[in-house]
């Protein structure tokens, strides 16, 4: 998750103000600690006069911390470094009935209107090729780029393509096909990873990664007849049982990974769930999935790709 400021800990508690300087110096570290090492910005946040009187440990001094100085005045006093100073509690704002806080930010550009990158889904797999999907919303400038990430493992994967956006739909819908677009041609039977990203002043934004595997070459996909049949159904959720029987198969058992694809009216693909199956010869297989959101699901695709 992308955050514009940094996380503050304010510490200006009655409780606090007993304990000796090292202590709330330990206290403090403790919790940046913590969120330094989830990736995020930190920062303390209390009144000049704590700033002054208690926040003295030599902890306070890490220049990786952001110092949040409240006092309202007509300018802060404090003689320390600070990023930010709070000068009123009687602030105005628009869609905000009552008072807020006002404060300027002495610290470096921050981003409030971040570019928000969705990786999204694979489809059309084969034993070669694939289609991988995205999309990219923003609010302030547009990207200067978008693309893909690709590879065999997470720590693996580099830049194989790319576009401009030179049209302003908003939000913008990326997909490669991996063969056409990437020049990419697949192994069978093998898991890759992508992860969607945009560039905008130069800063990159990625989505989350995803996976898929490429269909086995030497062994079909089984001929499947699929009945999908509403179970419950409400404003925030519906939820799908699919009762399958699976045809064409010869006098044995079989193991492999199932495929579902749900569709809405319009053959738009709304999830995909793939797991392991392992039924026996003419037997169904029974599944049930959650669908986020009050959709209507036409179709479900259902495939049986033997291991």
């Amino acid at each position: 998750m992308y955050l514009s400021f940094p996380i503050y800990l304010d510490m200006e508690d009655k409780v606090q103000a007993v304990l000796s300087d090292s202590e709330r110096g330990n206290i403090a570290s403790v919790f940046c600690n913590i969120i330094q090492n989830e990736g995020y910005k930190v920062g303390i946040y209390a009144n000049k006069n704590w700033w002054t009187n208690y926040l003295t440990d030599s902890a306070f001094n890490n220049s990786l911390w952001y110092k949040w100085v409240a006092q309202y005045n007509s300018s802060c006093t404090y003689s320390g470094n600070y990023t930010m100073w709070q000068y009123t509690s009687s602030g105005y704002v628009n869609g905000i009935n009552t008072n807020v806080d006002m404060n300027y930010w002495y610290g470096e550009y921050i981003d409030v209107n971040p570019v928000t990158v969705n990786t999204t889904v694979a489809d059309s797999i084969t034993e070669s090729n694939a289609t991988v999907r995205g999309t990219v919303a923003y609010s302030g400038q547009k990207p200067s780029e978008v693309g893909i990430y690709f590879g065999t493992s997470e720590n693996g994967m580099s830049k194989v393509a790319n576009d401009v956006i030179n049209h302003n739909k908003n939000p913008f819908d990326m997909w490669y096909d991996l063969n056409d677009e990437a020049g990419l041609y697949l192994d069978s039977n093998t898991k890759y990873y992508w992860q969607c990203y945009a560039i905008v002043n130069g800063k990159e934004y990625k989505g989350e990664i995803k996976s898929f595997i490429t269909l086995n070459s030497s062994k079909p996909i089984k001929s499947i007849v699929c009945n999908s049949t509403v179970m419950k159904s409400t404003k925030k959720d519906v939820s799908y049982m699919l009762e399958v029987a699976i045809t064409n198969l010869s006098a044995e058992d079989i193991k492999g990974i199932v495929i579902i694809v749900y569709r809405d009216k319009n053959g738009n693909i709304i999830k995909i769930h793939n797991g392991d199956i392992d039924i026996a010869c003419n037997s169904k297989l029974t599944h049930s999935d959650s669908i986020n959101g009050y959709t209507t699901i036409s179709r479900a695709d259902v495939y049986v790709l033997e291991v």
